[in-house]
């Protein structure tokens, strides 16, 4: 074998990650029920992260290969090696994936299904204001009775979004005709307009 050849030991790399990422760990878990300790539990949380960093030190300067440590230091500090077409995806993928989890969110979010059931609701009670305003307190009443957790509001928004698109899919007439001109109803249900 060369001088200058280097053998890949990754369960070498994954043993030191572990053991140093889990002996901070465990340590700012032990802090954690110690008062007065709270600025240096966070701190080991924090160097439990650079676990990967310290294990890849210390095998690439740990090594007799000089040629290992100049590659590895040319690759760390080279700003040259960095392709100019690959620099907006470098410094705009992760906040560009921000933004768009939180429109996601918005638009799968209970807002939508939300609507249109109260819509339906509102339209096919002869545009009562009153059931749209009731259906709402309920919503929110039982939201707070029950005590919703995050992973639960999942399943509700998942679950009003089935009953929202069964309703679109039964009662398709209703949200697709384009002959709805109807802007109010008299008090008797009968069809009027503005004028």
């Amino acid at each position: 074998m060369r001088k200058d050849a280097f053998v890949y030991k990754p369960v070498r790399y994954f043993v030191i990650t572990f053991l140093f990422t889990w002996t901070a760990w465990f340590l700012s878990a032990f802090l954690s029920f110690q008062a007065g300790w709270e600025a240096l539990q966070g701190a080991m949380m924090g160097i439990g992260l650079l676990g990967p960093l310290v294990a890849a030190l210390w095998m690439v300067y740990g090594s007799k290969i000089s040629v290992l440590k100049q590659d590895f230091a040319n690759k760390l500090t080279n700003l040259n090696r960095i392709q100019p077409i690959f620099l907006p995806v470098v410094i705009l993928l992760m906040p560009l994936v921000m933004v768009l989890s939180i429109l996601l969110s918005t638009a799968f979010g209970q807002v939508i299904p939300m609507t249109i059931i109260t819509n339906w609701l509102y339209y096919k009670n002869n545009r009562s204001i009153i059931a749209a305003i009731v259906f709402h307190a309920v919503v929110v009443v039982s939201s707070e009775m029950f005590q919703a957790v995050d992973f639960t509001k999942c399943i509700v928004t998942v679950v009003l979004a089935m009953i929202a698109v069964s309703i679109v899919l039964i009662d398709s007439n209703f949200f697709f005709n384009k002959n709805k001109a109807v802007l109010f109803t008299d008090l008797d249900g009968t069809p009027g307009r503005f004028v």
